[in-house]
This record gives structure tokens, C-alpha cells and sequence, in this order.
């Protein structure tokens, strides 16, 4: 019996659009919560956000909703976080400052010059 191995690409690596990627933690901020541009503890994981991150600028951040060592992602206690009160006020935060970086890129041609919006593959 003969096996084959045929590697289809993707979950490609992750690239963070930092000019996006600091004015969503500026909005945290705006809300009252911290943002940290790089965190060793969050791990790399596997996701087609990298995929897409390659040919269009992307931003990938992670807001807590468990405290810390509580629980890991795909765990049941992570699916209570993400039902709890905090976690739906974690989702608003993250929509406003989501929404917030989306109309600075637009009201600001200069900011969405510099995050290359308008270029392939922009990190």
C-alpha cells in the first residue's frame, strides 16, 4: 500500500497590520481599556485570518473575557467567559474600537495611506 501526501497551503502565518493594529488599541483605550501591542503568552495557533492577512491589511487582537490561567480557547469554561457579562461587554468594547479604527481609516487618508488598505499583501 502506497501512501501520498499532497500539502495544500494555508494557515498561513498571521501578519499584524501595525499602523491598524495601534489605532484599535488607541480606541481600547478610548474605552477604558488597556491594549498590549505584543504578548508572549498568546500563543500562534492556526487560523485563515493569516491567509487573508497576506493579501489584505488585518489586525488579529485578542481581548480577555477569562481571567488570566482560567481557561484556554475551544474549552467549556471559555464558551461560559464568552456568554458571561463580561464577555458581552468585552465583545461591545471590541466592536466600538473596531468600528472606530474603521472610520479613522476612512475619515483619515494619510492614516489609510500608511496602513497600505490600498496595496496587496500591506504589513
Amino acid at each position: 500500500m502506497n501512501v501520498s501526501f499532497h500539502e495544500k497551503p494555508g494557515y498561513r502565518e498571521m501578519r499584524n497590520n501595525l499602523t491598524m493594529a495601534r489605532r484599535f488599541g488607541a480606541a481600547l483605550q478610548a474605552l477604558g481599556r488597556d491594549a498590549r501591542e505584543t504578548d508572549a503568552r498568546v500563543g500562534r495557533g492556526s487560523t485563515d485570518m493569516g491567509d487573508l492577512s497576506l493579501h489584505l491589511p488585518s489586525i488579529h487582537p485578542y481581548l480577555a473575557i477569562c481571567d488570566e490561567g482560567e481557561s484556554l480557547c475551544h474549552e467549556h469554561r471559555f464558551a461560559d467567559c464568552a456568554a458571561s457579562d463580561r464577555g458581552m461587554s468585552t465583545m461591545l468594547v471590541a466592536a466600538k474600537a473596531m468600528a472606530r479604527t474603521t472610520l479613522d481609516l476612512l475619515e483619515d487618508p494619510k492614516l489609510f495611506a500608511k496602513s497600505g488598505a490600498n496595496s496587496d499583501a500591506a504589513h
